[in-house]
C-alpha cells in the first residue's frame, strides 16, 4: 500500500505510542481495510487493531455520522529499530481516490483536446477537493485520538 505520511519518534515515545493505542483498541483478527470501523456505542475504546506479521495496524472507530470520511491506517513496523509511524489510505478510500484522479486527468485530456470543454476540469475538481479536505480531516481527527490515547494511558499508568 501507499503511505502518504509519515511520523518520526523518538527514543521511547514508539513503545509508548504503540503501547497506548493498543490499550485503546479493540483487538481483530481480519484486515482493517475490510473492517466495519463505525460504531455509535459509547466504548472506552479509540480505535481497531490488528497484529500482522509485518506490522501492527490501528484504524480510528468512527460514529455513523463520520463513515464517508476516508478511512485511515495507522501502521507501526515490528522492526523495534525501526523510529517512525506510517498512515495510509484503506483499499476503498484509495480506490475512490485513484478514481477520482483518473476522471480528473480524463477531463483534462479531454478538454486539451476539445478547447471550450473546461467546465469538466471544474465539475471534476469539486469531488477531488472535497476528498481531500475529508481525508484531511480524518488525518486532523486521527491526530487527536492518538493525543487522547496516549494521555489517557500516561494517566493511567503513571508513565509521563
Amino acid at each position: 500500500m501507499i503511505y502518504f505520511k509519515s511520523m518520526q519518534v523518538y527514543g521511547n515515545e514508539r513503545q509508548l505510542l504503540e503501547n497506548a493505542l493498543r490499550k485503546a483498541a479493540i483487538k481483530r483478527v481480519r484486515s482493517l481495510d475490510f473492517q466495519s470501523a463505525v460504531y455509535d456505542m459509547g466504548m472506552d475504546k479509540l480505535f481497531l487493531g490488528l497484529d500482522d506479521t509485518r506490522d501492527v495496524k490501528f484504524t480510528r472507530l468512527r460514529t455513523s455520522l463520520e463513515k464517508f470520511f476516508p478511512k485511515i491506517i495507522i501502521s507501526f513496523s515490528r522492526d523495534k529499530t525501526s523510529s517512525e509511524y506510517r498512515f495510509r489510505l484503506s483499499l476503498l478510500s484509495t480506490c475512490v481516490f485513484t478514481i477520482l484522479l483518473m476522471v480528473l486527468l480524463l477531463s483534462i485530456v479531454l478538454a486539451a483536446i476539445d478547447h471550450e470543454n473546461y467546465e469538466a476540469i471544474v465539475e471534476m475538481l469539486l469531488p477531488m477537493g472535497l476528498f481531500i479536505l475529508l481525508t484531511f480531516f480524518e488525518l486532523k481527527i486521527v491526530n487527536s485520538r492518538i493525543r487522547k490515547a496516549v494521555a489517557r494511558y500516561e494517566k493511567e499508568s503513571g508513565v509521563n
